[in-house]
């Protein structure tokens, strides 16, 4: 019987070794039985470093869109969990879910039923014998990394999820029966499972470092210069980043990358001065910090230089500010930008048909 699980376990599914997905669906099969999320919380986060991880993950049992369909959620590193559970610009409402998805970072486990697996789920599942008529709902994988769309998992996220989950099993079972274990020192401090040279797990507390703040919004102040020069009209522009429905294959990766794009139109013509594809790839500051340069080129379009800037984010206008204090325009927050929503939708469906 050994020898033939053996057998079986040979070659890869999805990109990653069957014996792997072994290990993370046997592990996922005892959470799932043990049921931990009656009494798990979002306030019982807890982190998970295996010996040569790059990055401590954080792991968070929570409900999905539905109260039947259980998670567990694990974001990779400091910046990823400050980035996805600390910050408050993630729950701008006018935002579509997939678009702040988008700026995340995690590994997902949710239980699902059947008809609601993905395929590369389907795949995996086949490959390990699993009969998908057999039960009423079976483990599902998802990868998120920040600026792509989300995907199955690549081969090293599978072990090292496999690593964390097994001492999430253990941590929910020390939670249950001493509820304040992991909330002694928040805050500023949370619990690590961490695991040394010999392989041996250790607790520890682990203070969380102030989110890191190195982007650099960099203008051309000879551009800044000719618009000094210009006089100013009544012109209102309407500005926006938003989410488009390009994606491109990543030649490195299974994943698709998100294109956003930056569009600048004029209020009273409707005319657009500007359409520029962006991408969060590389970090999603790092890619709202090619802003300010890209509205200045906008600007340098027209005539004369715009009375006013209408945004509908507040992330937006706090990147957009310093330019107030280098010409002399004014920059309003509206909830509605009806000239730039028709230009969205008109460019949404362009997009959609070359697809």
């Amino acid at each position: 019987m050994g020898e033939m699980a053996k057998t079986c376990d040979r070659g890869r599914v999805a990109g990653a070794p069957v014996s792997a997905w072994r290990r993370l669906h046997a592990v996922a099969d005892r959470i799932r039985a043990l049921d931990p999320w009656a009494w798990m919380t979002l306030g019982d986060v807890f982190g998970v470093r295996p010996r040569g991880a790059g990055e401590t993950g954080f792991v968070l049992f929570s409900r999905q869109g539905s109260q039947q369909w259980r998670a567990v959620t694990v974001v990779p590193g400091w910046d990823g969990f400050h980035n996805a559970l600390m910050n408050p610009r993630q729950q701008e409402a006018h935002r579509a879910p997939l678009e702040q998805t988008v700026e995340e970072s995690w590994v997902r486990l949710m239980f699902l039923p059947a008809d609601a697996l993905a395929r590369g789920d389907c795949a995996v599942l086949a490959r390990l014998g699993v009969d998908l008529n057999a039960g009423d709902e079976y483990a599902s994988f998802c990868s998120q990394k920040t600026g792509y769309f989300p995907d199955r998992p690549g081969p090293d996220e599978v072990v090292w999820m496999a690593a964390v989950l097994y001492q999430a099993y253990g941590m929910v079972m020390r939670i249950e029966s001493n509820p304040g274990l992991t909330r002694e020192r928040l805050p500023r401090s949370f619990f690590v499972r961490t695991q040394d040279a010999a392989g041996d797990w250790h607790d520890a507390w682990h203070d969380m470092p102030p989110p890191k703040i190195d982007v650099v919004v960099g203008v051309e102040i000879d551009r800044v210069e000719r618009l000094r020069k210009r006089v100013r009209d009544a012109t209102v522009l309407q500005v926006d980043l938003f989410l488009s429905p390009l994606k491109v294959k990543c030649p490195a990766d299974h994943r698709s990358e998100a294109v956003f794009t930056l569009l600048v139109v004029n209020r009273e013509t409707r005319m657009a001065l500007s359409c520029e594809a962006l991408q969060a790839t590389n970090g999603v500051d790092t890619m709202w910090a090619q802003v300010p340069e890209a509205v200045l080129k906008a600007m340098e379009r027209l005539d004369a230089l715009p009375g006013e800037i209408e945004v509908c984010c507040e992330r937006m206008l706090n990147v957009l500010r310093p330019l107030t204090e280098m010409l002399p325009f004014k920059l309003t927050r509206r909830e509605k930008l009806d000239a730039l929503s028709a230009a969205r939708d008109s460019l949404s469906g362009l997009l959609r048909l070359r697809k």
